[in-house]
């Protein structure tokens, strides 16, 4: 009973504990929703609070205690912003009052004694000039104070031989001339310019430097003033060639920094005057050509400008003005210009060489200018006795030919003809080549023209003149050609035409060189072989003649046809035998040594039959053998 009992108050004090839980929880739900009912009414109160006391003065509710709030952030905010305010404003005084000493001290350092406290006041000047844009040191400010402390003339004033040093001094005045606008005077030009006048050349080159480094920063007022001290020196240098040569590299390095590029042009301008003066000597001439050329083809050159400039330049030609100097500086300009040809893009100097000619002509134009210059040699020559030597005649009648010679001028135009014709990708026709031949070939002024034609001609016949041309050249010219007009260039270039014509006709082989028969050919089956002997026989250079010589025993020894070489010695005994009858209209007799013998014996030796000299020849075949050389000789002294 007892244990019934206890399990029934134990159940009892369980469900009461359940129950007061439930009650608990209840409670605390209700407590809840109230919460969130107050809540609710409280912002339903705020806002009818808010529109029925929204214009009254008197109310004191949530919304001013938000802006009281507010009105408190905003006060420590600006009280914030002040407090950075006067940091900012102390530490840009102390910047300020730190780069006003650092002036001081470099105004006292420039006129240091040491070099090491000069570059110390240069760097701190910089230094300060590169960051016044972060102070209250304006940029007026630094160019006045600059310009009055004299900072540029007192540090122009030494040590302008120190290449680190000038280099310090250039950072200065780039202060100057960086600024919108440029704060870089005349008068500082001057003082620049004037620092280098009669000094040491290290001095004048670290100076000229200066100038090249400053020069992407000059205005058209600087390069006007420059160009005028430049005509001030150049005068002042008349006879000092090491002195006007360096002005003209000067003025060159000035017009690589421009970018406007006119600087350039009125540079050319100015070589073009001095370049057309009579009575300049040679050596200033050959500078400002130099010079004019080394603008015109630099990196920095357009395409615009050399085309303007080489179409005034043939211009004048074809009016017949300055025709001599513009004749050679458009041969040494042609020569720059005409580069090889690269494989995708091209050149673009040769495309306005070739654009040029195509346009006006202008091989047909320098061909002329080369017959109007032969015309003018030969009326000199005309002045002249007959028994003086013609190249020295013309040598000494430089005048007439604007100071050079006539074999200059004609080497000039040669070598304009090729270029033009390489440039455009052109042969010479066969009536140009044939002006040419008359002018130097048929109808020479003096041996001179010979040369150089034969010369052009040795060189240029495969590149410059057609195959067809050549051969038509070989038949209506050369051929017909007085024999004893051949120098050694000349027979060269007859040996090239010679060569190709028969290898074209499948006679030879080999090289000019080294030509040589095919199998079943003879020497006298060569077209022009006849014109071989009489260039051997007749032509009055010695030296011509034995290279016709040589080319008529290779031809005659390179085969092994015993015929081929008896014919040799029959042409010989059959050109002796003329010979000795020439000489026994004149003498009866002739003297050899101490013998005397008479001139039918001579020829009665002549006639017989030709056996008994072949093994004369053959002994003669292989002395020449022995001494097998070259036909052409590459060396042009030989020539002479």
């Amino acid at each position: 009973d007892d244990d019934d009992e206890d399990e029934e108050s134990e159940t009892k004090r369980v469900s009461d504990d359940e129950a007061i839980d439930g009650d608990v929880d209840e409670g605390n739900k209700k407590k809840k929703r109230k919460r969130k009912q107050d809540d609710v009414e409280q912002q339903d109160n705020n806002t009818s609070s808010g529109s029925e006391y929204e214009n009254d003065p008197t109310h004191n509710g949530h919304k001013d205690d938000d802006d009281h709030q507010k009105a408190k952030d905003g006060e420590k905010e600006e009280e914030l912003n002040s407090g950075l305010s006067t940091i900012s404003d102390q530490e840009s005084s102390i910047q300020d009052t730190v780069d006003q000493l650092r002036l001081d001290l470099s105004k006292v350092l420039l006129d240091a004694d040491t070099f090491n406290g000069r570059m110390t006041a240069l760097k701190i000047l910089v230094d300060v000039g590169r960051t016044y844009a972060n102070s209250n040191l304006t940029k007026d400010f630094m160019i006045n104070w600059i310009n009055k402390e004299d900072v540029l003339a007192r540090a122009l004033n030494t040590s302008l031989h120190q290449p680190q040093y000038v280099e310090r001094v250039t950072d200065v005045v780039m202060l100057l001339a960086q600024s919108k606008p440029s704060a870089l005077t005349i008068e500082h030009l001057n003082l620049i310019w004037d620092a280098q006048t009669g000094k040491h050349s290290s001095v004048v080159q670290n100076v000229q430097k200066m100038f090249t480094q400053l020069s992407h920063q000059f205005t058209a007022v600087h390069k006007d003033h420059i160009f005028i001290k430049f005509r001030q020196a150049w005068r002042d240098t008349q006879g000092n060639h090491a002195e006007m040569e360096g002005l003209l590299k000067f003025m060159e390095k000035l017009t690589q920094g421009d970018r406007q590029r006119t600087m350039s042009q009125r540079f050319l301008s100015m070589l073009w005057k001095i370049i057309r003066v009579r009575n300049i000597e040679d050596a200033v001439r050959t500078m400002a050509m130099t010079s004019f050329v080394e603008v015109m083809c630099g990196h920095y050159s357009s395409a615009d400008l050399k085309l303007k400039w080489v179409e005034k330049l043939f211009l004048s030609l074809i009016n017949d003005e300055f025709v001599i100097p513009a004749l050679k500086l458009l041969t040494a300009l042609s020569k720059a210009m005409n580069k090889p040809m690269s494989y995708r893009y091209g050149n673009e100097d040769q495309k306005i060489l070739y654009g040029t000619e195509k346009k006006y002509g202008f091989i047909n134009i320098v061909i002329e200018k080369m017959k109007a210059h032969a015309a003018i040699a030969k009326s000199v020559l005309d002045k002249h006795p007959n028994d003086e030597d013609p190249d020295t005649i013309l040598y000494q009648a430089r005048e007439e030919f604007g100071g050079d010679t006539y074999a200059d001028l004609l080497e000039h135009i040669l070598d304009l003809l090729s270029i033009l014709s390489r440039a455009g990708n052109l042969y010479l026709n066969h009536p140009s080549v044939s002006k040419m031949w008359a002018v130097c070939f048929e109808h020479p002024v003096c041996n001179a023209a010979v040369n150089l034609f034969g010369k052009w001609m040795r060189h240029n016949l495969a590149t410059e003149i057609s195959a067809n041309t050549s051969r038509q050249l070989f038949d209506s010219k050369v051929l017909k050609m007085d024999a004893q007009l051949f120098t050694p260039s000349a027979f060269q270039a007859f040996c090239i035409m010679f060569f190709t014509i028969n290898k074209d006709g499948k006679k030879l082989i080999g090289t000019v060189k080294s030509m040589r028969l095919l199998h079943y050919h003879t020497p006298d089956e060569l077209h022009g072989i006849e014109k071989v002997w009489e260039i051997a026989l007749q032509c009055r250079d010695d030296m011509t003649a034995a290279l016709a010589l040589k080319l008529l025993l290779r031809l005659h020894n390179e085969t092994h046809d015993r015929g081929v070489r008896t014919m040799l010695v029959n042409r010989c005994r059959q050109s002796l035998g003329e010979l000795c009858q020439i000489m026994s209209m004149c003498l009866p007799t002739v003297s050899l040594k101490t013998s005397t013998y008479d001139i039918s014996s001579l020829m009665s030796g002549f006639s017989q039959d030709t056996n008994t000299t072949t093994c004369e020849s053959h002994t003669a075949r292989k002395s020449s053998d022995k001494s097998k050389d070259s036909i052409v000789d590459d060396d042009d002294d030989d020539e002479n």
